[in-house]
């Protein structure tokens, strides 16, 4: 399991702060759906990223490396 993943499943404050920011830019997203994240190969969707990045202060590099460069 990806750790930021991991991190947002055991945090239930984070995990409640990305599904009402979601729901408030008009993106519903449900608990359900943040645990399949587990599954997938680069942890968080791409489309998520940022919002995640905005509840956690982590910056996107860090959030999908894979995607997003340091700079």
């Amino acid at each position: 399991m990806n750790k930021i993943v991991k991190m947002i499943h055991r945090n239930r404050q984070w995990r409640d702060q990305i599904i009402a920011l979601c729901e408030k830019e008009g993106e519903p997203l449900t608990p359900q759906a943040i645990s399949e994240w587990r599954n997938l190969r680069g942890g968080v969707p791409a489309k998520r990223v940022k919002t995640v990045a905005r509840v956690t202060g982590l910056p996107p590099h860090l959030i999908r490396p894979d995607i997003f460069s340091r700079d």
